[in-house]
């Protein structure tokens, strides 16, 4: 597990989930609302919240994908959405109903997790059994 791509409903805990497993497994964490936006956030002050260019985005997604280790939480466009899912090792489905990410949004409980990864072994398998402990019940 080298290569981690997290995905899910808006809300459903995936940038929680993100800063979890980089801490457990020391792996660089990159989330797509940051690399999307100058200075890493929106600004409503500016055209498109801050957005930089759709060009410069994919070469800062090509960038993080050539680097042998990660974990990328969120989405970007479709494209780079499937490039990073052939590019995972590890693909991380943060899965919730839309009706609990908007109650989740306010109320931030915990999520069910479900992991598939590429190499044909289940979390368990994918991370010690202490470090899958330590995320399943946070």
């Amino acid at each position: 597990m080298k290569k981690v791509a997290v995905f899910g409903n808006a809300g459903g805990g995936k940038s929680a989930l993100s800063r979890q497993l980089a801490e457990i497994t020391r792996l660089p964490l990159h989330i797509v609302d940051i690399v999307q936006f100058r200075r890493g956030r929106y600004w409503s002050t500016e055209k498109d919240g801050g957005k930089v260019s759709h060009e410069e985005y994919l070469k800062i997604h090509g960038d993080i994908l050539a680097q042998g280790e990660w974990i990328i939480d969120g989405y970007g466009s479709v494209a780079s959405s499937w490039e990073r899912f052939s590019a995972a090792d590890t693909l991380v489905c943060n899965r919730f109903a839309a009706q609990s990410c908007s109650l989740r949004n306010r109320a931030r409980a915990s999520a069910t997790i479900f992991v598939y990864c590429l190499c044909g072994f289940v979390s368990s398998q994918a991370l010690t059994a202490a470090q899958h402990r330590e995320i399943v019940q946070s």
